[in-house]
């Protein structure tokens, strides 16, 4: 991982109680999805609903997950059912970590929809029911 990437992830800072907005997509990863560059927005009420469904996920870990996954991505899956849904992952020492966001051109921002930790085998299963962006085509770095 390059410096201006380490730096971006360890930028990101959640506060749990109001939305949050992070840090913009690396310019390479927007030119792979052939998307224009927009604020990225965490809303308050995502950071709630995530706690419910992933409580094995301590706050202190919310920020390096988000920004391990959006700004040093490995893959990203494309939403079979929804365009605009786009899986950003990236391993971490104890598995993936997961971003779902939405990069909707009728939104004025592009929103994280989900934050999780997933293993190898449950990657496996989203590869195999989703879609690699521009698939046969080398991942940016």
């Amino acid at each position: 991982m390059n410096k201006k990437k380490s730096l971006k992830i360890k930028s990101v800072k959640i506060d749990f109680s109001k939305d949050n907005y992070l840090p913009e997509l690396n310019k390479e990863d927007l030119d792979y999805l052939g998307i224009k560059n927009k604020p990225v927005l965490l809303k308050k009420k995502i950071i709630e609903l995530n706690k419910r469904a992933h409580p094995d996920i301590d706050e202190k870990d919310y920020a390096y997950l988000t920004g391990k996954a959006l700004y040093d991505p490995e893959i990203i899956l494309s939403d079979r059912n929804k365009n605009d849904y786009h899986h950003f992952i990236s391993e971490i020492d104890n598995g993936n970590s997961v971003c779902l966001i939405e990069l909707s051109d009728r939104k004025e921002n592009y929103e994280v929809v989900h934050i999780q930790k997933m293993r190898k085998r449950g990657v496996r299963r989203l590869r195999e029911k989703t879609r690699v962006k521009a698939e046969g085509q080398p991942f940016p770095s």
